[in-house]
């Protein structure tokens, strides 16, 4: 985990669609798809650009997505998540305990929220 802190903002590219993360091999196995790869290792580096810490515990997660992005809202969540905990933003995903995601004439690409849910008696 990263330096724990209560609230993290991030600016991060434009999301990948979950129907975008998995291919299948010839064999009929499945694998991480090269532009899914590509999406996570860019992420990890603006991630530490950013200088960001880690929410520890549970979370809530908002997210803008530019207007120009043409995906259902809730295909990028998947590889959002999945790309916060594999970067230590967050510990796990299945902490969060709340969602908001909407369109932004504001937002070039995908900025992120997270901020912790655990009350002040809990950090203590």
């Amino acid at each position: 985990m990263r330096r724990a802190v209560e609230c993290v903002a991030l600016d991060l590219p434009k999301p990948i669609s979950v129907n975008a993360l998995w291919r299948t091999s010839k064999a009929g196995g499945m694998y991480l798809s090269p532009a899914y790869k590509a999406w996570k290792e860019e992420v990890g580096y603006l991630i530490n650009a950013q200088r960001a810490g880690g929410v520890p515990g549970p979370y809530a997660l908002t997210v803008n997505v530019s207007h120009k992005w043409r995906g259902d809202l809730d295909n990028c969540m998947k590889a959002l998540s999945d790309a916060l905990q594999y970067h230590h933003v967050i510990e796990n995903d299945k902490l969060c305990q709340s969602i908001n995601i909407r369109r932004s004439e504001s937002t070039p690409g995908m900025s992120v929220l997270i901020v912790s849910t655990k009350s002040k008696q809990e950090v203590a």
